[in-house]
């Protein structure tokens, strides 16, 4: 998320993280003002909320609910 922050900071970044620490660490020392970072899962995230593109990296096999997260 930081990394796309800095390359492109007109972008509004949503960070989604379920360990409340790496949020935590995130926020501490990877803050930008256009990085939003939540607790949670991506099935958290309302499903009328768009996006023009979604990042994962080592995340579907934690989803209890793979069928959303497709």
């Amino acid at each position: 998320s930081y990394e796309l922050a800095k390359r492109y900071p007109n972008a509004n970044i949503l960070s989604v993280d379920y360990s409340d620490g790496m949020i935590a660490r995130a926020k501490k020392d990877y803050s930008a003002p256009n990085i939003e970072y939540v607790l949670g899962s991506l099935e958290d995230i309302p499903s009328n909320r768009k996006f023009d593109l979604i990042v994962s990296t080592h995340s579907f096999p934690y989803f209890p609910n793979k069928l959303l997260a497709a």
